[in-house]
């Protein structure tokens, strides 16, 4: 049925259900001496109507000066979610219509009734079947109105409907007073209450979603960005405040599939999974996320916007590449024990064979100068020997407190005693004021030693191979050109928060070398990978790995015919650590 207005007869009661009008209208000219304010009075009003009528779900709402909606001054029997749902604009909804016109309105069953059925889902839950509207109005001033829930469709009676809206009418007078009389600054202080409330709760709800450990971005149902949390703008690197107004999938440059997948969540309303994505991001690199888009939808259904959830796998990624590098490693481990085991029983062998044979031929030049070439090689396997075995069992690292220009310059002897004839000049730029630091003395040295004998290596015509140490701030002062080793893959070095920066003592090993080509560079500390024929592809493996048990750095810049310059950066500790 439609709405219906108060001329509209129905079903009256019978004479001995008849309200008692006269005792009605007592009852609220009594309150008005006792209550002091028109809430108070408003309450009262409302349980009247239960008192007299039955109707146990009403709700009083009052027109506030310059206002175009109804405030709620009193309800009775009704959800919080539901008095939540129906705040209501003049001219809209039945109450707002009926304080516009100022005339009572009736709705049998709400839902059924084109201007309610949308909303037939709340109303169900609520209990609530029929409406009955009435306003209240001194004179032709419409303050407010007053609407009445049935539980049952076609509820109100003619009887009903004269009754109530008589004492609207009467009530409204004292309403009024009491609501005038109460001073502004009461009203404000509720209002404000009121507000900072619902202030208090938007704040609640940004604090979550500022504070998840996921990003989240929503849009309007035309796919232009109307909110994004941080998350989101920490793995993409973008503004913020730039991205409302313009399309999502536009900010971050997705293309394709995605793309496609994207527009079609927007025009069909379903969810969409993106298992695992590249989000481009502002400098150019890409995160893996997994992403998930839905449709938003307000009370009544109706889609409003997409929202889209987007998980970081970064740390996921890093732990599968951990599991592999282990699996790698213990690969590694397996073959080099098994390699080292087949050579070093064999090489022993030979060895004690050969130098009977040199007690031998003692006196014969040319024969010894041969066992000599031959024992240089045996001492040279013996040596991978070791390597082999070292990958395959690392040693422990025994920490204590050293320092780097002292280790530096312990290398730099033994180095100058095995330059020869090579036209090879040392330099040195040592910062010997540099305190100790926790480091395994040996393992440090072995380190220097590989890349300084690498060094000599790249230069068979000679050079100059200069080495210095110095204290860091933090690792991006040396700029962003070198190429860091950190297990998982190379990169280039990355800025860092100060307040998170960490100090390094570093070791800068410079020649003017051959150089390495830049397709080359990202796997120069892989095993068994050299740039020189008679190399074993361990040496940089190796040290690799001992700097980064040090929980230290180990990088390169290199260009092909200019040399390359290695960076060995070790964290500033002065006390003990478990590594």
């Amino acid at each position: 049925m439609g709405v219906r207005h108060k001329k509209i007869i129905l079903s009256s009661k019978s004479n001995g259900d008849k309200v008692d009008n006269q005792a009605l209208l007592i009852d609220l000219v009594d309150a008005f001496t006792f209550e002091t304010d028109f809430n108070s009075y408003a309450d009262f009003l409302l349980y009247c109507i239960e008192k007299h009528f039955g109707y146990t779900r009403t709700v009083l709402e009052l027109i506030p000066r310059d206002s175009d909606k109804l405030l709620i001054a009193s309800k009775r029997g009704l959800s919080e979610e539901f008095i939540a749902w129906s705040i209501t604009e003049l001219g809209s909804g039945i109450s707002g219509k009926v304080a516009v016109n100022g005339r009572p309105m009736l709705v049998d069953d709400l839902t059924s009734n084109k201007n309610t059925a949308h909303y037939t889902r709340i109303f169900q839950k609520e209990g609530v079947y029929s409406l009955l509207s009435v306003p209240l109005a001194i004179k032709k001033k419409v303050i407010g109105a007053i609407s009445i829930y049935g539980k049952e469709r076609t509820t109100f009676t003619s009887d009903d409907i004269s009754a109530i809206l008589n004492a609207a009418g009467f009530a409204a007078n004292f309403i009024n007073f009491l609501y005038e009389r109460d001073s502004i600054q009461d009203r404000l202080n509720r209002l404000e209450r009121y507000n900072e409330n619902l202030e208090k709760l938007k704040s609640f709800h940004d604090l979550i979603l500022e504070n998840v450990p996921i990003g989240v971005i929503a849009t309007d149902v035309k796919g232009y960005v109307v909110l994004m949390n941080r998350e989101l703008e920490t793995m993409s690197l973008l503004r913020r405040e730039d991205c409302p107004g313009k399309r999502w999938y536009d900010i971050f440059g997705f293309e394709g599939d995605i793309r496609h997948k994207l527009e079609t969540s927007f025009r069909t309303s379903t969810p969409q999974l993106f298992p695992e994505i590249n989000l481009p991001r502002k400098n150019g690199s890409t995160l893996p996320i997994e992403m998930k888009t839905d449709v938003i939808r307000d009370y009544s259904g109706e889609r409003i916007g997409v929202v889209a959830i987007c998980s970081n796998l970064d740390e996921k990624k890093k732990i599968e590449r951990e599991i592999e590098k282990i699996e790698r490693l213990a690969a590694i481990g397996k073959l080099s024990a098994g390699i080292a085991h087949e050579i070093r029983n064999p090489l022993a062998g030979i060895s004690g064979a050969l130098q009977a044979i040199r007690e031998k031929i003692a006196g014969e030049p040319e024969l010894e100068k041969v066992l000599k070439r031959v024992f240089k090689e045996i001492n040279r396997l013996d040596s991978v020997v070791e390597k082999l075995h070292d990958v395959a069992s690392p040693k422990k690292m025994v920490l204590d407190l050293y320092s780097i220009s002292e280790i530096v310059e312990d290398s730099l002897f033994f180095i100058q005693k095995s330059i020869g004839g090579r036209k090879i000049r040392l330099l040195d730029r040592l910062d010997k004021s540099l305190k100790p630091i926790m480091m395994d003395r040996d393992a440090i040295r072995q380190v220097i030693l590989n890349v300084m004998i690498n060094a000599m290596n790249s230069m068979p015509q000679g050079g100059d191979l200069t080495v210095e140490t110095s204290l860091l701030a933090r690792a991006e002062v040396l700029g962003p050109e070198i190429i860091w080793y950190n297990a998982e893959h190379y990169r280039p070095a990355m800025p860092r928060p100060k307040k998170n920066a960490q100090p390094y003592q570093s070791v800068i090993i410079t020649d003017k070398g051959i150089g390495i080509p830049q397709t080359i560079v990202p796997k120069i500390f892989e095993a068994f990978f050299s740039t020189f024929s008679s190399g074993t592809g361990l040496g940089l493996y190796i040290s690799a790995r001992i700097v980064e048990q040090h929980q230290g750095l180990i990088g390169v810049k290199s260009r092909p015919g200019k040399g390359s310059a290695f960076y060995i950066l070790l964290p500033v500790r002065s006390k003990q650590v478990s590594l």
